[in-house]
This record gives C-alpha cells, sequence and structure tokens, in this order.
C-alpha cells in the first residue's frame, strides 16, 4: 500500500521514563466495518466473510495483510519519533506486545532497524512466531542503562503476565 494517512496510525508520547520521553505505536488494524466501527481483529472478522475498509473509506482485499502493513508502520513512526525526540539518547530499550497477549522486551541502539528485523522474522526467534503488534520505546543515556533497564523491565513484564507468555534480556528461547 502507498504510504498515506489511511495506512499510517498516531504514535503516543506516554510521559517521560529512563530519562527521556518514552513513545508508543498504536494497535489498532487500521480496518473499519461498513458502519465505520473498529475491526479489532482483521482475521477473525475476514473469517466472517464481510467486507472491510480502511480509515479513508476504501475497500481492503487482504485484511491481515493491511493490518500487519498498518501496525508496522506505526512502529517504525514510533521508533523515528522516540529517536528524534531524544537526540541524547544512545540506547533505547522497548517492550513488544505480540499476539495471544505475550510480550517480548529487548534493548537496541538504533529503534528502527530492530523493530524492522523483529516484524520482517529476522529478529529473535520469539518473535518469529509471533510478529510484533505495538511496541513501546524508552530511552536511556548509554548502553549500560539501557541493558539495566531491559531486565528489569523483563522481570516486571514476566511477574505481571508469567513466565510463559514474556521473553527478552537473554531468554529469548521461541514460544511453546
Amino acid at each position: 500500500f502507498p504510504q498515506c494517512t489511511c495506512h499510517t496510525l498516531p504514535v503516543s508520547v506516554i510521559g517521560r521514563r529512563g530519562g527521556g520521553r518514552s513513545v508508543s505505536s498504536s494497535r489498532s488494524s487500521g480496518l473499519r466495518t461498513a458502519s465505520g466501527h473498529a475491526v479489532r481483529s482483521a482475521a477473525a472478522y475476514a473469517a466472517t466473510g464481510a467486507k472491510t475498509y480502511t480509515n479513508c473509506g476504501k475497500t481492503v482485499r487482504s485484511p491481515e495483510n493491511y493490518a500487519k502493513t498498518v501496525q508496522g508502520n506505526s512502529m517504525k513512526a514510533a521508533a523515528a519519533k522516540v529517536r528524534k525526540d531524544n537526540p541524547g539518547a544512545n540506547a533505547f530499550t522497548y517492550t513488544a506486545n505480540l499476539a495471544s497477549g505475550k510480550k517480548y522486551v529487548g534493548q537496541t541502539a538504533n529503534p528502527g532497524k530492530r523493530i524492522h528485523d523483529h516484524h520482517s522474522g529476522h529478529g529473535a526467534s520469539a518473535t518469529k512466531k509471533y510478529a510484533p503488534e505495538s511496541v513501546t520505546f524508552t530511552p536511556h543515556r548509554s548502553v549500560g542503562a539501557a541493558k539495566a533497564a531491559e531486565t528489569a523491565t523483563y522481570y516486571h513484564q514476566k511477574n505481571a503476565h508469567g513466565g510463559d507468555k514474556v521473553r527478552g534480556a537473554g531468554h529469548t528461547k521461541g514460544f511453546d
């Protein structure tokens, strides 16, 4: 799909963490029903056989691919925004929300490239089966600070969601 406002959702600045401004991508599929309601699950809605539309009102022929494109564009926009808003940051931690309520926690010096790697199947083994649907980036002044925050975030997410739903910070085996 060509780049236009139909295919990119806004990102959210969610406040200051780790010494800078954190940024989140949208989790929306970017799809609408004929009556204009948001489609939460492209796969489930497509299975009904009903037509789906963009935010601009255009018919979508492949809802699942469209939703992946919209989510990917939103994650790329979040990566660019966190970089722009935090010029003094040398590293970033991120929490990627995956399908089925799973999470992946990581750290990187290049958020755009890392999210592209995860989204294209070239990231961690944990994200090969479950591509990211949305992501939150937090900037850090040093790689050491980002690694410490990655570990702390991993254990926080693991305690909140369970060890079977969270990977990252060296715990990167695939989900069963």
